[in-house]
């Protein structure tokens, strides 16, 4: 017989995995994806059946064995119980499903939203949601059923996507709550009890595979000032602060083959002076800035009194661009170029030394004689020059998908 702590601790694997409990034919069946649901076995006309009885942890051992043992008289007396469930359905057959549901807000919900977004929004609905939510009516829907849903997203090691996929489980249960088709949110659980925390310092950022579509949606932003901010942070990565404070004389050798930004150190957030090569492409966007403002010390400035362009500018334009924004998960940030450089960076060769420098990552007792900002500037420039080719790579690829 099954313990209750057995039953707690059942591991998923990569197929099915059934635990039987000894008595009138109950099992406990786990999925891959972390379900643990609760079946009977019987027979009837000399044919092996199949009854189910709930799911764990909503049905608990003791409650399936009674429920096990009430379907076994009914059964005993002569009723059929599956056609006894299939009249119940029947009676309940106009009720929603949560893919009904979903569709009605999500018919709502891209009114406002830039047409790729839309599109991957429903990318995303149909392959990490419906396939376990969608058939389910959406009163029914209990949290373990949310949870299994997001950890299979988790499990396939897209830890970003299952954050949002909650997030969407739950707007769209809310929006069910508000138009009276659900009683309940069965998503709102605090995340930090399903899923793994993130690492720390994260900033929410568009998958590499992403990147293509994020540029070209750039590229057709309105305001050029902040495009070429947006520009110029892709082939830099640097924090959104040291950017949009950029000083004109901050920079070295913008004709020669070795132009060079020198971030002074009271700008820097570790207080240090940041070096950052700089690759041709980026040179060029900054020719067009100091033809845009050839009076201003600063190569972002600002409007009215303010001195400079602010961080809030871009996270502003993120939210006009489909990224960000009230009633949408946050897809991307000014910091998220950071990660996604550091992801291209460190999948394509580059050493991780090497990269952390350049993220202003190193800490100085970390920073040795041959690891010194001065004497790796040689290979820094290397990568900025193969990073700039990289992200003009995936612009090209935003321009042909278009």
């Amino acid at each position: 017989m099954l313990t209750a702590k057995q039953v707690e601790k059942a591991k998923a694997g990569s197929k099915d995995i059934t635990l039987f409990d000894g008595q009138h034919g109950l099992y406990l069946l786990v999925k891959p994806s972390g379900s643990k649901l609760w079946r009977m076995k019987y027979q009837k006309d000399g044919k092996g059946k199949l009854m189910s009885l709930g799911q764990w942890p909503e049905v608990s051992l003791q409650k399936a064995r009674d429920r096990a043992v009430d379907e076994r008289r009914k059964l005993e007396d002569g009723i059929d119980v599956i056609a006894e469930r299939k009249a119940k359905r029947a009676g309940q057959s106009d009720a929603p499903t949560f893919e009904d549901v979903a569709w009605n807000w999500y018919d709502n919900w891209k009114a406002e939203r830039k047409s790729r977004y839309v599109t991957q929004q429903k990318q995303r609905l149909e392959a990490n949601i419906f396939p376990t939510l969608g058939k389910r009516p959406v009163q029914e829907i209990e949290p373990s059923e949310v949870i299994a849903c997001v950890k299979a997203v988790e499990e396939r090691g897209a830890a970003d996507l299952a954050y949002r996929t909650k997030a969407v489980i739950s707007e769209i249960f809310e929006y069910a709550m508000v138009h009276g088709l659900a009683k309940s949110n069965p998503a709102a659980i605090r995340t930090k009890h399903i899923l793994k925390p993130r690492a720390k310092g994260h900033h929410a950022h568009v998958e590499v595979k992403e990147v293509p579509a994020l540029l070209q949606t750039v590229e057709g932003y309105a305001g050029a000032q902040t495009r070429l901010a947006f520009r110029l942070i892709a082939y830099t990565f640097l924090r959104t602060s040291e950017l949009v404070g950029a000083r004109w004389d901050e920079f070295d050798g913008l004709e020669s083959d070795e132009p060079m930004w020198r971030i002074p150190a009271q700008r820097m957030k570790r207080k240090r002076e940041h070096i950052v090569p700089l690759a041709p492409q980026a040179v060029e966007i900054l020719a067009e800035l100091r033809r845009e403002n050839p009076r201003s010390e600063y190569v972002f400035p600002g409007q009215g009194k303010a001195k400079h362009m602010s961080s809030g500018t871009l996270l502003h334009a993120l939210t006009r661009m489909g990224y960000r924004g009230p009633g949408t998960e946050t897809l991307m940030t000014g910091h998220g170029f950071r990660s996604i450089a550091s992801t291209a960076l460190h999948e394509n060769g580059w050493e991780h030394e090497l990269i952390e420098l350049q993220l202003a990552h190193a800490e100085e007792s970390k920073v040795s004689a041959s690891y010194n900002f001065a004497t790796r500037i040689p290979d820094r420039r290397r990568m900025m020059v193969w990073y700039a080719g990289w992200i003009d790579e995936q612009a090209a690829k935003g321009k042909l998908a278009d």
